[in-house]
C-alpha cells in the first residue's frame, strides 16, 4: 500500500505545468475625437473569457504563445479580433478599439430659394431617425438641420467623419429634404440630386449630385460599409436602374453607387414624389416604426439583427398603400449592397 502511494505522488509531480501569461486592455470607441470606454464587452482568449468593467478594462490569463483576443458587444457591428503574443508570467496590454458607426443626419424644412416650397416634416424626421438608429449601434454622429445644411457644410461633415474612420467602421447618411432629377444637355443622361438648403434654381452647382455622393463614399476605408437612407422626391434615381422593389426602369450610363457596393434605401422611385403629412414622411415614419416598437415584426428571420432588406420589406408595401390612399404613387426601393444590420435588439 505504501509503495502505491509513493508511485501516485511521483506521477503527480511529473504532471506538466502549463506556462500562463496575463492579457489586459481597454475596450473603447471614439466620439468627438476622444475615447469612450465600453462596459460589458465580452473578451475571449481561447477558452478564457471575461467582461470589461465600467472603465472598459479587462484582465484574464491565457496560455503563452500566439493567441487571438476576440471582443464582442451588442452595440457594435462586428467582433474585434486582435492577434497577441502571450508571454509566460508576463502581462501583455492590448488596445481594443471597437469598430463603430459614423452617422450624418440631414433634415431641411425651410429653403432659402423661394422656388423650393417649405416642407413640413423633414427636420422632425431627421431627429426621429437619429433617435432610432443611434440607440442601437453606438458611434459618433452629426446632425445638420435647415440653415446648417448647406452643400459645403454637408461636404465638410462627410470629410471629417471619413477622416476618423477605420476599415472596421460603418457610415450611415440619412437625408430628408427636396430631391430632383434632370436631363443633361445633349446626351440624354439623367442627373439625380439632393437639394441642400442653399440650392438655387439658377445655380445647379449648389445641388448635391449622385456622382458627388459616390465620390465621397469611394473615399471610405470600406465603401461596402456605407448606408444611404434618402427620403426625398426622385430618390430612386440614385439606384441608377437597379431597384430591388418598387418601380422598374432602365437608363443608359454607368451606375456610380452600385459600382461602389454601398447600401441604399430610397423613399421613392426615380420619377415619384415622397409623400408626407402633419405626422411626418410616409417612408421615414414607417422606418422609425420598424426600428423601434415593431422591430420584432420587421425582423423576418428573428435573428435579432434588422437588416436594410428587412426594413425595405417592412416599409415598401405599407408606404405604397398609404400613398395610394391619398391618390399618390410611391414605391420605396433598395440597392442591397452588403445589406448590413441597422438595428440589433
Amino acid at each position: 500500500m505504501i509503495r502505491w502511494l509513493m508511485v501516485g505522488v511521483m506521477v503527480a509531480c511529473l504532471a506538466p505545468v502549463w506556462a500562463v501569461g496575463h492579457v489586459t486592455g481597454t475596450v473603447y470607441f471614439l466620439r468627438g475625437g476622444g475615447r469612450v470606454p465600453v462596459a460589458g464587452a465580452r473578451v475571449c482568449v481561447g477558452a478564457a473569457a471575461t467582461t470589461s468593467d465600467a472603465a472598459g478594462r479587462f484582465a484574464l490569463d491565457a496560455p503563452d504563445g500566439a493567441q487571438t483576443v476576440v471582443v464582442t458587444h451588442p452595440h457594435f457591428h462586428d467582433p474585434l479580433t486582435l492577434p497577441v503574443a502571450v508571454v509566460d508570467d508576463a502581462t501583455t496590454e492590448v488596445d481594443a478599439h471597437l469598430g463603430q458607426v459614423y452617422y450624418l443626419f440631414v433634415g431641411i424644412n425651410a429653403y432659402t430659394d423661394s422656388h423650393l416650397p417649405h416642407l413640413r416634416s423633414a427636420v422632425r424626421d431627421a431627429r426621429s431617425m437619429r433617435a432610432a438608429l443611434t440607440a442601437s449601434f453606438w458611434g459618433d454622429d452629426v446632425t445638420l438641420l435647415d440653415r446648417q445644411a448647406t452643400k459645403a457644410c454637408i461636404g465638410d461633415a462627410v470629410t471629417r467623419l471619413i477622416a476618423a474612420m477605420t476599415p472596421a467602421d460603418y457610415f450611415v447618411f440619412y437625408y430628408s429634404g427636396h430631391g430632383g432629377t434632370a436631363l443633361g444637355p445633349g446626351d440624354g443622361t439623367h442627373y439625380d440630386f439632393l437639394q441642400p438648403v442653399d440650392s438655387d434654381a439658377n445655380h445647379p452647382e449648389r445641388d448635391l449630385y449622385d456622382t458627388e455622393v459616390a465620390a465621397w463614399l469611394a473615399c471610405l476605408p470600406a465603401p461596402t460599409h456605407a448606408v444611404l437612407i434618402l427620403d426625398s422626391c426622385h430618390a430612386g434615381g440614385f439606384l441608377r436602374g437597379t431597384p430591388v422593389a418598387g418601380e422598374v426602369w432602365k437608363r443608359g450610363g454607368d451606375a456610380p453607387l452600385p459600382s461602389i457596393g454601398c447600401t441604399l434605401l430610397a423613399a421613392t422611385g426615380a420619377h415619384e414624389y415622397s409623400i408626407d403629412d402633419e405626422r411626418g414622411g410616409f417612408f421615414t415614419r414607417r422606418l422609425v416604426q420598424g426600428l423601434t416598437h415593431a422591430h420584432a415584426q420587421a425582423d423576418v428571420d428573428h435573428n435579432r439583427d434588422l437588416t436594410a432588406s428587412e426594413l425595405l420589406d417592412y416599409t415598401a408595401s405599407a408606404v405604397t398603400r398609404a400613398a395610394k390612399a391619398v391618390h399618390e404613387t410611391q414605391h420605396p426601393c433598395l440597392l442591397p449592397g452588403s445589406n448590413p444590420a441597422l438595428l440589433r435588439y
